[in-house]
């Protein structure tokens, strides 16, 4: 690990205590917000954030933010972190294993090539793309698994960046679950609505394979 490495970790260390206690500042309860729900429902939310974030077509940010809704800050969090954390990194290695010519079968290349022409003319902006709930992680993810970078600089970037990404739309979500009405049956439509779009994609898949 280099000197700049390990400055992009010592920051983003820092960077995290402050949010964290922030956050606790801003009344975010930590016993009360823990076991709001069982086993299930936690573990089914991991997977889903893993394959929203490998499938492209599939919206991330709504799963997101009703998930941190309805399980609560300190429960969504650390579920999202390690999903977009397992998601990026498993998309970074099939499209490096799987090559430019088959993932541009089956990703919008104008899209990809927005994002390869803007890493390559602003190369220190990574992090912030990966630190802000704007750009599409999977999306970014592929680019930079077609370009030269390592597989180790990839995971320290993703593992020091995305825990701001996945904290900003947890506590959107969790502070406005208040305010969304029939979130439990709202959740579950998006949860079918997902099933759909998965299993769209895997037909679309099949059909141009």
């Amino acid at each position: 690990m280099d000197a700049r490495d390990r400055r992009l970790i010592a920051l983003s260390v820092l960077v995290f205590i402050i949010a964290l206690a922030a956050l606790l500042f801003l009344g975010l309860d930590l016993p009360r917000e823990f076991d709001r729900s069982g086993l299930v429902p936690k573990v089914l939310f991991l997977l889903v954030i893993i394959v929203e974030v490998i499938v492209a077509p599939i919206p991330g940010g709504v799963i997101s933010f009703l998930g941190a809704a309805l399980l609560g800050f300190w429960t969504a969090w650390p579920i999202m972190y390690a999903g977009n954390i397992i998601g990026g990194i498993s998309v970074f290695l099939l499209s490096r294993h799987l090559g430019r010519d088959i993932v541009e079968k089956h990703v919008d290349t104008a899209q990809l090539e927005r994002y390869n022409t803007w890493l390559r003319a602003h190369p220190k902006t990574t992090w912030v793309l990966y630190a802000i709930p704007v750009f599409p992680i999977d999306t970014i993810s592929i680019v930079l698994g077609l370009s030269a970078m390592k597989l180790r600089r990839y995971v320290v970037m993703i593992v020091s960046a995305v825990w701001l990404y996945t904290g900003i739309t947890a506590i959107l979500g969790s502070k406005a679950s208040d305010y969304i009405p029939h979130l439990e049956a709202l959740t579950l439509a998006v949860f079918i609505a997902f099933l759909a779009a998965l299993s769209y994609f895997g037909w679309t898949l099949r059909k141009k394979s």
